[in-house]
């Protein structure tokens, strides 16, 4: 019994951590509309989304994301699919965590680090989002866990896990790469172990690739790709300026560095501090480098700007580790860290609204206590890291939106917010459109509410049949040139979303009579309005119309 136990008590102290996180935090947290429609929607529906749409683009080329979902989803029906990738995600998340700093300190230790470290607003709003975000998040976390590790068998894993994110999202495998790439360089591995990571990558890579043929037949996913970047600018995907140097959330990742740096220079001999700064510098330097080769959209959207928390939040628990102790908890010491995880909860909650200059302010104050806190033992280090989680927490949390790029609240990763009733009425709304249309369809879509302007409550719903570039305007009504793409594209079918019906019909009068569009046909349904959002929505009806050519 003893030597069970034994085994069983990390396995089972990570899958404990990842539970009280997982039941701490709300299911569903965010949606960076439409894109996070794209992929729900490619996930469960596969090829009947994208055999409706004219222009396929890149979306379902993302199968890192979707394969996994759509098989859990297909066993398990659809949210219950979403929710055991979403815990899935976490356990992998925590897991890596404990890994990484179990080197350097005992069970208990390692155990708090973990779950401290997860109860980051960021990165449970993107766990909790449909969006590929998350799955970079736990993905870079398993990956830099990996670096610790001078094997074959940890080659093999890192070159899996290469090849799983290249799949998911090929930027967020180039920054996962670079930071496992400069730990493996500062632990002088050796070559054998470099080729076998590549080996099963491209291994990896090509799993998915077939696992693609299967889900979408007859789509090219090289071809999805040079098309689409002939199509598009990414320049015209951020603002002209450079608004990310306002964003108080970016000052997170900052202050840990310093933190990290000032540890580097008092404990330079040791291996933790050494690997902490590595991991911190390199991804922050990545997205330097990287944020102008993406035509600033890194620094800008948050879906980006979230790929660096678990190397900030993984730095700062490995120099935290300098300061606990490796034997087990005392009573005092166990309380005091129960209590820490609580203010760390309890501060995901607020909003403070800090501006940036109060950010810096929060900021310096909160890293400057815990490096002195850190010095006065186990129970100072453990106040102190809740301090500088905490005053994270409200500086993540003061992030509005910014630039071209409309957030969902960070805080929503526990407070009660209204992404899972409008997901589940987005996916009831594209199952009606599915059963109402056949694969020989061509749809493009029209929505009602200015984008531009930050109306984007139903774009949450038009996402589901890839709205973006398979949409008919921006406009409430059709222009000329709107009608000579029209005529080019020639669908058989245009999705409307209103969120009235005379903003509907007002749309379908402006639809050329030459194309004989049939009186709409209409799925209304209820719409649970945002209470981040300006815009008050209340109801939605979705509407096709049938075209002749």
């Amino acid at each position: 019994m003893t030597v069970a136990w034994h085994r069983a008590r990390e396995p089972l102290t990570v899958l404990a951590a990842t539970l009280l996180v997982g039941l701490v935090s709300q299911r569903w947290a965010g949606l960076d509309t439409p894109d996070s429609s794209f992929y729900a929607s490619l996930s469960l529906f596969g090829d009947e989304v994208t055999d409706r749409a004219p222009i396929d683009s890149y979306y379902w080329t993302r199968l890192g994301y979707i394969v996994p979902v759509r098989t859990l989803t297909s066993l398990l029906g659809a949210f219950p699919g979403f929710a055991v990738y979403r815990m899935l995600l976490l356990l992998i998340l925590i897991t890596a965590v404990y890994v990484i700093v179990r080197r350097f300190t005992g069970i208990a230790s390692s155990a708090f680090l973990a779950t401290i470290a997860a109860l980051s607003t960021v990165v449970l709003s993107y766990l909790g989002n449909t969006y590929l975000t998350g799955s970079i998040l736990a993905g870079t976390a398993a990956l830099i866990a990996c670096a610790a590790f001078d094997s074959r068998r940890a080659a093999v894993l890192a070159g899996v896990l290469m090849g799983w994110l290249a799949m998911v999202n090929p930027p967020g495998v180039l920054l996962a790469g670079t930071i496992w790439l400069a730990l493996r360089i500062h632990a002088r591995t050796r070559v054998l172990h470099l080729l076998i990571a590549a080996g099963s990558t491209v291994a990896t890579f090509a799993a998915f690739w077939l696992a693609g043929r299967v889900i979408f037949p007859g789509l090219d996913w090289f071809g999805a790709y040079v098309d689409s970047d002939a199509r598009q600018r990414l320049s015209d995907f951020a603002s002209t300026g450079l608004v990310w140097l306002q964003d108080v959330s970016l000052i997170v990742p900052l202050v840990i560095l310093v933190a990290v740096s000032v540890a580097w220079v008092t404990h330079r001999s040791e291996v933790a501090a050494q690997r902490a700064l590595i991991i911190s510098l390199t991804s922050i330097a990545f997205m330097l480098v990287f944020n102008p080769m993406m035509g600033g959209i890194p620094l800008e959207a948050p879906m980006y700007q979230a790929m660096l928390w678990p190397p900030a939040l993984i730095s700062l628990v490995l120099i935290t580790t300098l300061a606990l102790p490796e034997r087990r908890w005392t009573l005092f010491q166990t309380a005091a860290g129960a209590l820490a995880l609580v203010v760390v909860v309890v501060t995901g909650f607020v909003s403070p609204g800090l501006s940036f200059a109060w950010g810096w302010v929060v900021a310096a104050v909160a890293v400057a206590v815990f490096l002195i806190a850190s010095y006065k033992g186990t129970i100072g280090a453990i106040a102190g890291l809740a301090l500088l989680l905490s005053a994270a927490q409200l500086l993540q949390n003061s992030r509005g939106d910014l630039g071209l790029y409309y957030l969902s609240p960070y805080s929503w990763a526990y407070a009660s917010n209204p992404i899972s009733d409008r997901i589940h009425t987005a996916v009831n709304v594209q199952e009606w459109l599915l059963q109402s249309t056949t694969r020989e369809d061509s749809i493009l879509s029209w929505v009602d509410g200015d984008w531009v302007n930050g109306d984007r409550e139903l774009y949450v719903v038009a996402g589901m049949q890839l709205w973006g570039e398979n949409r008919v305007t921006l406009e409430p009504t059709m222009s000329e040139s709107d009608v000579a793409r029209l005529n080019d594209i020639q669908p058989s079918v245009i999705a409307m979303y209103g969120q009235s019906t005379d903003a509907v019909l007002m749309f379908w009068q402006s639809i050329p009579v030459a194309q004989l569009p049939t009186v709409p046909e209409c799925y209304d349904f209820a719409w649970t309005p945002s209470p981040a959002s300006d815009f008050t929505v209340t109801e939605g009806h979705a509407c096709l119309t049938r075209l002749t050519w």
